[in-house]
């Protein structure tokens, strides 16, 4: 793999980084966690700092967003709106300057593509209108991808953006406003159960599909993709 064997996770102590930290480890490589204790990351100078102090690396892999889920998201789409293309952007600047030699691997979300009652294929990204509870989220993720794009071709760099499944696994959040379905339904399974029932009930419609995939596997898929793709 080129450059430095050596990987920076911004966002190491979220659900996807917490599992992602100890695979790198796993498979020889040094990893520069960048968490939290960074301080606020859409502030310039935190990101800045951290890029910057940090030895040089291969990869980034930037995994740190803000969401919200559930009803509260459909309010607060100007926040996450602001908050998310604030990181995206300090994450590409400090990138530019500090790590250009790393790949960024950055990770997506089917937000971005459009609301339908069909299945979508991959060429539908970013092509017509989200739904209303995503539409901040969505376009700031928006902005990462094409914003990873238009850093490559000008500065000459290396970057992979990965949309993901929703996810589900150790170290999931089960907050009701921060957890996704599948984790949020496995959550309540365990508790149920753990307090003597052996039913219960779930709303919704039984003809939506979604997509979900086990942490783990999601990682290998990055990790895959990563070996596979260049400036995708």
């Amino acid at each position: 793999m080129p450059g430095p064997e050596r990987d920076i996770v911004i966002g190491a102590d979220g659900f996807l980084g917490r599992n992602l930290v100890p695979r790198l480890r796993a498979a020889g490589r040094e990893v520069v966690e960048i968490g939290r204790a960074a301080g606020d990351l859409s502030d310039w100078a935190n990101v800045e700092r951290a890029l910057r102090d940090a030895a040089p690396a291969g990869r980034i892999f930037h995994v740190v967003t803000r969401q919200r889920t559930g009803a509260i998201q459909y309010d607060i789409q100007g926040e996450l709106l602001a908050i998310n293309t604030r990181i995206h952007l300090n994450v590409l600047e400090a990138w530019r300057l500090y790590q250009p030699q790393a790949k960024l691997v950055s990770t997506g979300s089917s937000c971005t593509y459009p609301e339908s009652a069909e299945p979508l294929p991959e060429a539908r990204f970013g092509q017509g209108p989200t739904h209303p509870s995503v539409i901040g989220y969505g376009l700031a993720k928006q902005v990462l991808a094409t914003g990873s794009a238009a850093y490559a071709h000008q500065y000459g760099l290396s970057f992979l953006h990965c949309v993901l499944a929703t996810l589900y696994g150790p170290h999931d959040n089960t907050a009701s406003d921060r957890s996704h379905f599948v984790g949020a339904l496995l959550d309540r399974a365990v508790r149920e159960k753990a307090a003597g029932a052996q039913a219960f009930e779930v709303w919704g419609n039984p003809q939506t599909i979604r997509e979900v995939l086990y942490v783990d596997d999601q990682i290998d898929a990055i990790l895959a993709a990563d070996r596979a793709f260049e400036n995708e």
